[in-house]
């Protein structure tokens, strides 16, 4: 099981290109790691409190949302609440005759190892294991109406009691960095975007 704290925004059209070039050029330490993938998410109706993927050629991540907190994160001139989830993967379950949609994502990535008292940039190839963390990206997306999309989000890890603690000074150390100020995005995470399309527009595949 794995304990996330994440906060997450929405954009419709292209990624822009001052945002992107801050985020992979702008004075870091070590340079952005980008991949693009196709991840495939099973919709249910009902509440957005469960998320159910597989990730790209890999397994199955199961994800529920254990609360949101009262605390925002101010960002880039945006703000989200903190949403505090666990993870669980799995190899054993088999989604057969399931609606899937497929989300192509082209993604760049950054991380962050988070002490007691520093939180700082670590090469993403680095093979250093981070009990305390968060990663930090941006994604350009095709959204399952074959729109383009994108995306801005930051996932903490730890531990239950910090990992809020490390997602608030990941983002100060952003912040530090002088994003280029956005207009208000939609703050939520992938099940409740996914599910703003209405089911027409969603593609389906089914996994033996």
């Amino acid at each position: 099981m794995r304990i996330t704290a994440e906060v997450r925004w929405f954009w419709p059209g292209t990624l822009p290109k001052d945002f992107r070039d801050w985020f992979i050029r702008a004075a870091w330490p070590v340079p952005a790691v980008s991949e693009t993938r196709t991840d495939q998410y099973l919709l249910e109706r009902g509440p957005d409190d469960l998320g159910i993927k597989k990730r790209g050629g890999a397994g199955i991540e199961i994800k529920g949302l254990v609360e949101q907190r009262r605390t925002v994160v101010s960002l880039a001139g945006c703000e989200c609440q903190i949403e505090i989830w666990c993870k669980w993967p799995t190899a054993s379950i088999k989604l057969s005759h399931a609606t899937l949609v497929h989300l192509t994502k082209r993604r760049w990535s950054r991380q962050f190892q988070v002490g007691a008292s520093d939180c700082a940039e670590i090469s993403t190839r680095s093979d250093a294991k981070r009990d305390s963390g968060c990663d930090v990206e941006i994604a350009a997306l095709l959204a399952p109406d074959g729109t383009d999309w994108w995306s801005f989000g930051l996932e903490s890890f730890g531990l239950l009691d910090e990992v809020e603690t490390n997602l608030l000074a990941t983002a100060c150390r952003i912040e530090e960095k002088g994003p280029p100020r956005l207009a208000d995005g939609l703050p939520c995470g992938y099940p409740a975007w996914l599910r703003s399309f209405p089911p027409s527009a969603r593609p389906i595949d089914v996994i033996a």
